[in-house]
């Protein structure tokens, strides 16, 4: 496993930005799967 570098700066942008697309999108995921549990569960 490689170390993050110390500073963000040193991470290129087009590496930022898709790594937060693909935290969005597991965050919707999980939301709509909480959703499905709290319906199931009632």
């Amino acid at each position: 496993m490689k170390k993050l570098p110390s500073g963000i700066n040193e991470i290129p942008l087009e590496m930022f930005i898709p790594a937060l697309d693909y935290l969005k999108s597991i965050k919707k995921i999980f939301e709509q799967t909480e959703r499905e549990i709290i319906k199931w569960l009632q």
